[in-house]
């Protein structure tokens, strides 16, 4: 079974900024029940201050709520048991900085979700290419973000300018 890895974007309601996660796909993005693996980290303020966590939910694309997309980086042909993929990532990349962040950005979800994919890459047998450069990759996908946030403010203002023409009975000025 091929395994598809890539990045799961999501708009967070209380941010402003996209959240990103590791996402690892059992069949085709578009199949509505195949299952995926997603590998976030979080912010967590336990009683001694604030700390990054990870965190790992098994789930389908649908149920991830306030999703973008998402970015392919590959498909990975080697068989790798989704247990073995969970605890490269929960022994190999901690949620906190430790020194090395390859996206040479501030650290956050994004830094920690390209620092998964560049290990799994360089450290381990799972063997894919990637269709950018790490840097590339966050200003290709910001690029598409802003383009896919762009239509959905269009679509918004396209369904508010139905709803006050058929209330006014022919064309409604915006």
């Amino acid at each position: 079974m091929t395994l598809k890895l890539g990045f799961v974007i999501t708009q967070a309601e209380d941010d402003r900024t996209p959240r990103w996660a590791v996402l690892v796909h059992r069949g085709k993005y578009k199949k509505p029940d195949g299952p995926c693996e997603v590998y976030w980290m979080e912010d967590s303020e336990p009683p001694n201050g604030f700390k990054w966590t990870r965190r790992h939910e098994t789930c389908t694309l649908e149920n991830i709520p306030n999703l973008i997309g998402v970015l392919h980086i590959d498909d990975l042909s080697v068989s790798i048991p989704i247990d073995a993929l969970h605890k490269i990532i929960a022994l190999e990349c901690p949620a906190e900085r430790d020194g090395w962040n390859p996206a040479m950005m501030i650290w956050g979800r994004t830094a920690w979700a390209l620092r998964v994919i560049y290990y799994l890459r360089d450290n381990t047998n799972v063997r894919f290419r990637l269709p950018w450069r790490c840097r590339d990759i966050y200003m290709n996908a910001r690029e598409r973000i802003e383009i896919q946030n762009g239509i959905r403010r269009w679509y918004d203002r396209a369904q508010l300018f139905q709803t006050r023409r058929r209330k006014l009975g022919g064309f409604g000025v915006i």
